[in-house]
């Protein structure tokens, strides 16, 4: 489970099933995910249209186009529904060479973060890009707040760096740039992943800290789930965070926890509310 992005309007919910070379659809809008539609051949990879090959971050614009960063076959995959579901190439003339994060502003404009080129490209709808931030730093994720300021995950370096619309570094919310773990509220270890609601609270992903954490807009901890280094497999517990979480517009926050092979779902507070464990297998 790579990852999760949520149709909110049209309730639906989209799981990239890495593994399997798919992206599952379902409804969300009551109670469990009611499974709709697979996008992709289930246990076949492929490069053209109708395959995928290990399918991770997901985003949703808001015409209820589906992005996925199609990894092994470095390109990403804009997929439509008219009766049914196809896709096509999105940013092809964007020469990404392994993208990763991703993430969508207000107008529809497409941010990725491509690692092996170290940079961040900006793609109009039309899929039009250009480098936005070059010379970045190491990346798994990134997300785009209402403001179009920019946040990347320093996996590598124990960060979260900021940067303005322009792409100009405005400093780091969190952490200490190559700072030893320490599994306190001021230090991040390994954040593989990253959401933005829309009043400026950061939701990362710790993928060897094992926690879910949430941080106000200037970068101060509210809550903290999962135990600092520590993996499991109850609900108090996190395991291998590696998929990107999606908020829905309730303000509820759904977290693929890709070692348990589950959905989690939180309040806005942190309160824990739900598991999924989706009915095909990942």
């Amino acid at each position: 489970m790579t990852g999760v992005a949520l149709d909110n309007a049209a309730g639906r919910m989209f799981v990239a099933d890495g593994n399997n070379h798919r992206v599952q659809v379902y409804t969300f809008s009551a109670g469990a995910p009611v499974y709709s539609a697979t996008i992709g051949v289930t246990g076949t990879s492929g490069n053209d249209n109708s395959h995928f090959n290990r399918p991770g971050r997901l985003a949703v614009d808001s015409s209820g186009r589906l992005y996925v960063v199609d990894s092994n076959n470095k390109r990403v995959q804009r997929c439509t529904l008219s009766g049914t579901w196809s896709c096509t190439p999105f940013g092809s003339g964007a020469g990404l060479s392994q993208p990763r994060g991703i993430s969508l502003d207000s107008t529809n404009n497409v941010y990725l973060h491509d690692s092996d080129n170290g940079r961040v490209a900006k793609c109009a709808p039309d899929g039009s890009c250009s480098t936005l931030i070059g010379g970045s730093l190491s990346s798994n994720d990134l997300a785009v707040d209402s403001a179009g300021n920019i946040y990347a995950g320093g996996y590598g370096h124990g960060v979260i760096r900021k940067y303005s619309s322009t792409g100009a570094v405005l400093g780091d919310v969190i952490g200490t740039y190559d700072m030893a773990f320490i599994p306190d509220a001021a230090h991040i270890y390994s954040p593989w992943s990253l959401a933005v609601a829309t009043n400026g609270s950061l939701y990362m992903a710790e993928r060897w800290g094992y926690r879910f954490r949430k941080l106000d807009a200037s970068g101060v901890e509210q809550w903290a789930i999962g135990r600092p280094g520590s993996w499991g497999s109850d609900n108090t517990f996190l395991n291998t965070l590696e998929g990107k979480p999606a908020i829905a517009s309730d303000g509820r926050v759904y977290l693929p926890v890709t070692g348990n092979n589950r959905i989690q779902v939180y309040l806005l507070d942190g309160t824990y509310l739900a598991t999924y464990l989706l009915p095909t297998s990942f």
